[in-house]
């Protein structure tokens, strides 16, 4: 999806209708983490499995 007045990523709204269609507004997911793996990215962004 678009963002900061940017051109959203070819295939990206149809990726985020799809993601609302499986995950509705509301359900609840589970973030887990990988113990062999780096916690964060580079930018400071946790990583998780859903």
């Amino acid at each position: 999806m678009p963002h900061d007045d940017e051109p959203g990523q070819c295939g990206g709204e149809a990726a985020a209708e799809q993601l609302r269609t499986l995950l509705p507004e509301g359900t609840t997911v589970e973030l887990i983490s990988d113990p062999d793996a780096d916690d964060e990215d580079r930018y400071g962004r946790l990583l998780r499995y859903v």
